[in-house]
């Protein structure tokens, strides 16, 4: 959790350290930044490991570490901090990074054998470093439900393209809350998906 910003259980929203609620722009922002900064970092170690300045099993332990790291940063945000996330939700972390682990050991196996071109490679690392966003989603619906919240519209971006099942996930009116699908699930766009979620206890 940023210092300074506090899970408020009751509404549902944060607040800052003089006490009133952070808008949902800056929560925003500070996910797009943790996403940025994994971003740099993935493709900084990335461009060693293409120059031979980094060898692969190191670059794998970074990449690894920081995945971890990121995944495990939203996660928290999403659901209030180390001591409001509960067993399911330190699950849920763990269920996405193994999924992702996954993904990067076959990645690194086509790095390996040479499967892949320098821009290939970029591309990818770009993917991986983006991942957390749904952990973000996928948390922060999981932790509403817990909290008591009952209703819940899924929203699309005005100004993004969407893929089918964004399309289809979309809840324009208010509806019971487990009918909706966190975004980055389920669909195409998955880490570069930009619907979004409101949630109401009534």
């Amino acid at each position: 959790m940023p210092i300074g910003i506090e899970y408020d259980q009751r509404t549902g929203q944060y607040r800052g350290s003089d006490g009133r609620f952070v808008g949902r722009s800056r929560i925003e922002s500070l996910v797009q930044g943790e996403l940025s900064r994994n971003q740099d970092l993935m493709r900084d170690l990335t461009t060693k490991l293409i120059g031979s300045d980094l060898k692969l099993p190191d670059w794998q332990k970074a990449i690894a570490s920081q995945l971890k790291d990121s995944h495990i940063r939203m996660g928290l945000l999403a659901s209030g901090g180390k001591n409001a996330i509960t067993p399911d939700g330190l699950k849920s972390i763990a269920d996405s990074l193994n999924t992702q682990y996954q993904y990067f050991n076959d990645f690194s196996a086509a790095i390996e054998k040479g499967d892949l071109s320098d821009a290939q490679i970029m591309a990818r690392i770009g993917q991986y470093a983006r991942s957390s966003k749904t952990t973000f989603y996928r948390l922060e619906l999981e932790t509403r439900l817990d909290n008591g919240f009952k209703r819940g519209k899924r929203l699309l971006d005005a100004q993004s393209n969407h893929c089918a099942e964004c399309i289809e996930h979309q809840r324009p009116e208010w509806v019971d809350l487990s009918d909706i699908i966190a975004p980055g699930l389920n669909c195409d766009c998955r880490m570069n998906c930009r619907c979004r979620v409101m949630y109401s206890r009534f």
